[in-house]
């Protein structure tokens, strides 16, 4: 009998290219307006579906890493806290993180 979710790991390893270029594009926008609402609401999204995903496929490193970006991302994403400046590297640094875990697994 052969594991299921051995059969999807390889797939869903494939989508990290365009996972980590969407969250690099994300990324981007939110550096050119760190306390639009928009942009932040969009990198929480993408980090969010990722720490969601991707222990389920057996990524659990990245899961770590996605849900602690997900954690300082969460209070500014659904309009709630103004974003800090001290906030603005954390965050940057933990997405970063996550970006650079999809391009070496």
């Amino acid at each position: 009998m052969s594991d299921p979710i051995a059969a999807l790991h390889a797939p869903y390893r494939a989508s990290f290219p365009e996972k980590r270029a969407e969250l690099l594009a994300a990324l981007s926008q939110w550096r050119s307006q760190p306390q639009s609402a928009e942009p932040i609401a969009t990198l929480y999204l993408l980090v969010h579906k990722l720490a969601g995903s991707a222990g389920a496929y057996g990524f659990d490193a990245l899961t770590e890493l996605a849900r602690g970006a997900d954690r300082l991302l969460q209070p500014h994403a659904r309009g709630g806290e103004p974003l800090p400046v001290g906030q603005i590297a954390p965050i940057d640094a933990a997405v970063v993180a996550v970006c650079d875990a999809l391009a070496s697994a």
